[in-house]
């Protein structure tokens, strides 16, 4: 199903998932055309709209943006695009149901009717969906210039029109001591309103607070007179007298349904104010609304209605939890119950079932002698008074499934909302609602409503994006930062960018007045026994967005996997941890800083010290045994030995291998930081040198070069001549990849060297054959075909017929570059042949080597017009790298083969081929993917 949501930060959702639409102007051409949904919108309206002052480029960049949000905006399985272009201009076409402008005005059209014809309680229900649809200020996060500024204000104040009008319908329906506070914080944003002053007035008059609605028609008469310079209209005026008067006109109207017998029910009304402009969370309101009309079908049944929003702290559940109940309340004639069970507010201030049921009870109307000693009878009494009533009972912060199961009801007319930072996993009525950080547009409009700052540029929209996503999209943090900002009118949003990011402790900066982002994660830690708490404090020091259970185990020294697995577990269930699939822990990045601090206030330091050298250990051990099952010809390295507790993972093939790298990669680069920052320098050298392998099937060449100029700096500081040479050989590879070929020169060069220095003869020829790949490029075959023919000499000297089969290949290479095809032949059949001998001797493969020389055969008879067998050499390469999980020369192959297949004039199957190599590309995220992408579009001409 697809959503067009303007009402708040602007959204583009497609079967749940959010639609991305690009920022700035796009999102502003958007937001435009959707404002005018289903009609068309000229040209030149379209710009006054999204520009004040239009560029000389205008023109071009509309194009630009909407050939873009038309790419988007072509859902699948849809025939065609929903932005539509026409001789007259552009629209957007939305169906009945997927935009939410068109809902809200559509439920406040049937309000008015509803009112019209004097039936205010089908008003407030229409009225109540309309004004929940709104998610905040319209448009939130959207470039929005004067002439777009004015049609936004246009559906502003179509909204607090239908507020007002709400007002007036549940005035008549007789909840004027509901709406007494809710009015209040309306007129406090906009004391110079009359309308929602007189619907106080009439609200105070009919509780039977005449003095205050007298009182509050002076304040309002002194302030229009002080700002004004006048009185109020007649309509305030004459309501003034009338209450004066006392007049019975003004009385609440008399209820349809006979009040009962005494003694009459109390209804209770105790939902806390709702904040004053709600953001977000619409997915989770919608299913909090399918649970209240749950309600009615579930009579039948006789289940009680349970939901439990639960999420890590500072999420908004209670802001939620508040929001929603006072858009369900309408359904709960008999009224709504809010208690706060101070679940982690410390043992002393836990509210304990019997003091719960207590306060319910007398809120319910009963007197305090009738009011049971003992927890079960205050419960079945509860229970029996809730059997035939339609409340609302929101239960916030509960500790757990002890504190709450008493206070449930037992029939089904009732909905109960329970937060809490627990999941209630223990209660089988229960429905949970997790909660998890905002979206980037949400936590952007949240903090735009918090700050009170509107029309925003592109340089300050992309300022507040840094804060949210520095305060981790965690409402509460979001909020703090907002108030801060607010509350300095000489603070730009830079400098608040640029207090946050300084050096420091950022929970710190995240503390205004009562709000602590802090001592929101203390309420949470202090409930956790040691082994919990410590667990959650190592966790602080662990490198990279999220873990494995297998390297837990290794900071902790543990080698039980199933026992830390389930203190992980715990953790998770506590919302201090994340788990997004299992077997995997990450924190929020404000969960972390706090377990750093932590870890480092309470922890010895040789404790810690300890706990990161076994993690590193198990990722360099790791690491080794997967890439050896990438390559098992590679020369294996000497590691040191293991802490007994720490388990390196093991693998079964080669695929298993690149899963683990493709996993854990962001990890290994947090490691080498972690290295590269402790001079953990044995530790650098191991992980670059057992990366290599993967880096270069995934194409990672800028990585790699990063990763391998610390390796240099490692093996220096170690004064380690063997492994600085081989450092400097292997940094060549990436540098000529990267095109860089001077340095990559210069590289291979120093590598050179120092292997003759070291007297290795085999390192001499390794590097020379890097040199001769490096020149080949640069377009300088003679040099090329030196440094190859070089290598080859040195090989042969030292014995070594693998690589002499490799140098080989190089020279077939050289001569295929120059055009000398039957040479390639010679050399590179020769290759094949030591290559075919290597393995019956020693029963496997070198499988990329011989992949690599099948492809050169490939090269050399495709150019000299031998198709068929260029596609056997190709083909039989394909075959070799099945084993090798090289996905990136996969890709280079197939490439070559989709050539001769056009060379054949059979462009079914170059398709093929093409776009099997550029779905892997694009998987990888490759620049080569262009060039495909190029011979693809070819066949189309």
């Amino acid at each position: 199903m697809l959503q067009f949501r303007v009402l708040g930060p602007m959204e583009v959702c497609c079967d749940g998932q959010v639609v991305p639409t690009g920022g700035g102007r796009s999102k502003a051409v958007l937001a435009a055309l959707l404002l005018h949904a289903n009609k068309t919108v000229s040209r030149p309206r379209l710009i006054e709209l999204v520009w004040a002052d239009a560029p000389d480029s205008v023109d071009s960049n509309l194009r630009s943006y909407l050939a873009k949000l038309r790419k988007k905006l072509h859902i699948p399985g849809e025939d065609a695009s929903r932005l539509v272009a026409d001789p007259h201009g552009f629209r957007v076409v939305v169906d009945e149901g997927e935009l939410d402008l068109a809902e809200f005005d559509a439920l406040a059209s049937r309000g008015e009717q509803a009112l019209a014809a004097e039936d205010p309680a089908t008003a407030a229900d229409c009225f109540t969906r309309a004004l929940a649809l709104w998610r905040g200020p319209a448009l939130g996060g959207v470039l929005v210039e004067p002439n777009l500024a004015a049609a936004v204000a246009h559906v502003e104040e179509r909204r607090e029109h239908i507020e007002l009008r709400n007002f007036e319908a549940r005035l008549a329906l007789g909840q004027h001591g509901e709406l007494i506070g809710e009015l209040r914080g309306l007129i406090s944003a906009r004391p110079l309103r009359e309308k929602p002053v007189a619907l106080l007035m009439l609200a105070l008059y009919r509780s039977g607070r005449q003095k205050e609605a007298l009182e509050l028609y002076r304040q309002t008469r002194a302030r229009f007179r002080d700002e004004l310079g006048c009185d109020p209209g007649k309509n305030l005026t004459e309501l003034h007298r009338r209450i004066l008067s006392a007049d019975a006109g003004l009385d609440a109207p008399r209820p349809a349904v006979a009040v009962a017998a005494a003694p009459a029910r109390v209804v209770p009304s105790q939902l806390p104010a709702d904040v004053p402009a709600f953001t977000g969370r619409q997915p989770e309101l919608a299913a909090l609304r399918q649970l209240s009309r749950g309600c009615l079908d579930a009579e039948a049944a006789g289940s009680v209605v349970v939901c439990a929003l639960d999420g890590m702290p500072g999420i908004g559940k209670t802001t939620l939890a508040v929001h929603a109940a006072r858009l369900l309340a309408p359904d709960f004639p008999d009224g709504q119950l809010f208690l706060d069970l101070h679940g982690f507010s410390g043992a002393g201030e836990r509210v304990e079932p019997g003091d719960a049921l207590d306060r319910m009870l007398r809120a319910l109307g009963l007197a305090v002698e009738d009011i049971p000693a003992e927890v079960e009878d205050r419960a079945a009494l509860y229970r029996s008074l809730l059997s035939d009533r339609r409340l609302l009972i929101v239960l916030d912060n509960a500790a757990d499934e002890a504190q709450l199961r008493p206070l449930l009801p037992g029939g089904s007319r009732c909905l109960v909302i329970v937060t809490s930072r627990r999941r209630m996993s223990a209660l089988d009525e229960v429905t949970p609602i997790p909660l998890d950080v905002m979206s980037a547009d949400e936590a952007t409009a949240l903090f735009l409503d918090a700050a009170a700052t509107t029309g925003l540029d592109d340089t300050a929209a992309g300022i507040v994006a840094e804060v949210v996503e520095t305060c981790g999209r965690l409402p509460l943090a979001v909020r703090i930062a907002a108030a801060r900002l607010r509350s300095r009118p000489n603070w730009t949003l830079a400098d608040l960018r640029d207090r946050l990011a300084r050096d420091g402790e950022l929970l710190s900066k995240l503390e205004f007045g009562q709000r602590s982002v802090r001592v929101a994660f203390e309420m949470s830690y202090r409930e956790l026994d040691e082994r919990h708490a410590h667990l959650f404090r190592l966790l602080g020091l662990a490198p990279g967005s999220d873990l494995s259970v297998g390297a837990v185990c290794a900071l902790l020294g543990e080698a039980a996997a199933h026992e830390v697995e389930t203190r992980l577990e715990d953790l998770v269930d506590a919302h201090l941890l994340r788990s997004r699939r299992p077997g995997r822990y990450a924190f929020h990045d404000l969960l972390r800083a706090y377990a750093v601090n932590l870890t480092e206030s309470t922890d010895p330091a040789e404790l810690r010290a300890e706990a990161v050298e076994r993690i590193v250990d198990y990722h360099v051990h790791t690491a080794h045994r997967a890439t050896l099952r990438l390559d098992p010809l590679r020369r294996v390295t000497p590691l040191p030995p293991l802490h007994d507790a720490v388990k390196p993972a093991e693998f079964v093939d080669s695929r298993a291998a690149r899963d683990w790298f493709d996993e854990e990669l962001a990890t290994l680069k947090a490691v080498l930081r972690l290295t590269e920052t402790r001079r953990l320098d044995e530790s650098t050298y191991q992980l670059v040198w057992a990366m290599e392998t993967y880096l270069s099937r995934r194409g990672l060449w800028a990585d790699w070069e990063r990763f391998q100029r610390q390796a240099i700096a490692a093996a220096e500081r170690l004064g380690d001549l063997p492994r600085q040479a081989y450092a400097h050989r292997v940094l060549g590879r990436p540098l000529t990849q990267l095109s860089r070929y001077p340095e990559a020169c210069a590289e291979f060069s120093k590598a050179v060297a120092l292997f003759k220095q070291l007297d290795d003869p085999v390192g001499q020829a390794d590097s020379h054959r890097g040199l001769a790949w490096a020149y080949s490029r640069t377009g300088d075959r003679q040099r090329g075909l030196e440094n190859v023919m070089e290598s080859l000499v040195l090989y042969r000297k030292a014995g070594n017929q693998r690589r002499v089969a490799h140098a080989l290949n190089g020279v077939g290479w050289q001569h295929a570059l120059a055009g000398e095809y039957p040479q390639t032949l010679d050399y590179c059949g020769q290759a094949i042949e030591i290559f075919a001998e290597l393995t019956k001797q020693h029963g496997h493969h070198d499988a990329h080597a011989e992949a690599e020389t099948w492809d050169s055969l490939g090269y050399a008879h495709h150019h000299l017009g031998n198709h068929t067998e260029a596609i056997t050499c190709y083909r039989t390469a394909l075959d070799l790298l099945e084993d090798v999980e090289d996905r990136y020369f996969t890709t280079e192959v197939l490439t070559n083969l989709g050539d001769v297949y056009l060379s054949e004039d059979d462009r079914d199957a170059a398709r093929r081929v093409w776009s099997q190599a550029l779905t892997t590309l694009d998987e990888l995220g490759h620049p080569y993917a262009d060039k495909v992408r190029s011979r693809l579009a070819t066949l189309d001409e």
